[in-house]
């Protein structure tokens, strides 16, 4: 047994100090997405709509690769569907489509990626909470799904099953996004723009007036990001300044207080602000000076200081200076990637939306997925081990075909944690109390180790 721990150890010690792969992070209503540095696809959390894509509804608290491609450049994880688009401009969606919000002509769900609009190339898309909007090649912008609010901008309320242009069939937008039932969006010029529902100021419009075409919100042109969130939203202009605006009542908005804002109001003006990203009821942000702050609702330690209370401004979450992404969407948890490509997560995981092959949440940001074992190069099924079945629910069933008798055996998960270990070598194992994952079974044969994976 001494062997099989000092060989995985060893293996293990030379992944984990190249564990700079998460590249990428979204992070949807109840499952998340990413893209590893190798440009490979990857899903985790709830499934019950085929929203993590890989053929089944059986939520994952591990990652789970979609597909083999390693070309996938941008992710957006809707509420129950997702979105990605590979190097050379095809889009995919997949997940939930009661409303068309996967842009394929139907509303039956999808279990796996469907290519949208084959002949068009696509540079961003963001999924919202019924709907989609994507930017094609040509600066042209459309949208899909869900339309009752006006969410799509095109002058009417209807839902549509396919894309259709919108944004005054202009071709000169630059950025768009989804958020719950609005959209907003930027033109080359750096001028911003709103439409949907609009009950809590979240158009940015001085009013509560819903909308169904694009209005321009204010007359500034120098606007170079906008996130939006459940009821709430966020810009950057080009000098680093953030201004929020919309529901309130916990805080999110970070003007330090919680009335709900019409208009855009400058957040955290000492600051320089790099990224931002906005949840249901609450936004965070990271500075230029790679420090991650939040903000907003914060029941169970949702925004991972260690406190209860909610923020009415943005403050630290540690004192790290190393970050470098993050994604909330409209979701209770924060999902962040420093500049080593480690992945950190704190808040909600019912789930398992921090992909740690566990459901347990934290009130304090912890690391959460590095390259392993498991997930940092493929581990092909070992012909001198049969494990069945596989995927397995209740007790794995083991066939050493080597000609030497085995010896101990040990299951590990995708952090490199031993969870179950038996020193002598036994055909049968419960495996009931495991969650649900991805494992990898090693057995020690005369002076080595043989090892497979498998499922729970």
């Amino acid at each position: 047994m001494k062997t099989i721990i000092t060989l995985l150890l060893f293996f293990l010690s030379i992944h984990f100090c190249n564990s700079q792969c998460w590249r990428v992070i979204s992070a949807g209503k109840e499952h998340t997405l990413a893209i590893k540095t190798d440009g490979s696809l990857w899903a985790w959390g709830n499934n019950k709509y085929g929203q993590l894509g890989n053929g089944t509804i059986e939520k994952n608290y591990a990652p789970v690769q979609i597909g083999n491609e390693t070309d996938w450049k941008y992710i957006s994880a809707g509420d129950y569907h997702s979105a990605a688009i590979k190097e050379g401009g095809k889009l995919y969606t997949w997940g939930k489509n009661d409303s068309g919000q996967l842009g394929v002509g139907n509303t039956d769900n999808q279990l796996v990626p469907v290519q949208v609009s084959p002949t068009s190339v696509w540079v961003k898309v963001s999924a919202g909470g019924m709907h989609t909007m994507a930017i094609k090649s040509d600066h042209s912008l459309w949208g899909w799904g869900a339309n009752i609010h006006g969410q799509l901008g095109n002058s009417v309320s209807s839902s549509e099953l396919l894309p259709v242009q919108t944004g005054n069939k202009t071709n000169d937008w630059y950025q768009v996004s989804a958020g719950y039932t609005f959209t907003l969006a930027i033109k080359n010029t750096f001028t911003l723009f709103a439409t949907g529902l609009n009950n809590y100021g979240q158009l940015g419009l001085g009013d509560n007036v819903g909308r169904n075409k694009f209005v321009q919100i204010g007359t500034k042109n120098n606007w170079i990001n906008v996130v939006s969130g459940g009821f709430h939203a966020m810009a950057l202009n080009a000098e680093g300044q953030l201004f929020a605006w919309g529901y309130n009542e916990h805080g999110q908005v970070g003007d330090g207080t919680v009335i709900t804002s019409l208009c855009p109001v400058q957040i955290g003006q000492t600051d320089k602000w790099r990224t931002i990203s906005c949840g249901k009821y609450h936004s965070a942000g990271i500075t230029k000076d790679d420090i991650l702050k939040v903000w907003g609702y914060n029941l169970n330690g949702l925004l991972g200081i260690n406190s209860n209370i909610d923020q009415h401004f943005p403050v630290s979450v540690n004192s790290d200076t190393n970050w470098g992404i993050i994604s909330l969407t409209n979701s209770n948890v924060i999902l962040a990637i420093k500049k080593d490509n480690t992945l950190w997560a704190c808040g909600y995981n019912t789930f398992g939306q921090y992909g740690n092959n566990g459901n347990n949440s934290v009130e304090i940001i912890k690391p959460v997925l590095n390259c392993n074992i498991s997930t940092a190069v493929p581990i092909e099924n070992n012909e001198d081990i049969s494990v069945l079945p596989n995927p397995v629910k209740d007790y794995l069933y083991i066939k050493a075909n080597t000609p030497s008798k085995p010896g101990g055996i040990a299951i590990y998960d995708l952090l490199g944690q031993k969870v179950i270990s038996k020193e002598k070598f036994v055909s049968e194992i419960n495996v009931q109390h495991l969650s649900s994952g991805m494992y990898i079974i090693c057995i020690e044969v005369d002076d080595k180790v043989i090892q497979t994976k498998f499922i729970k």
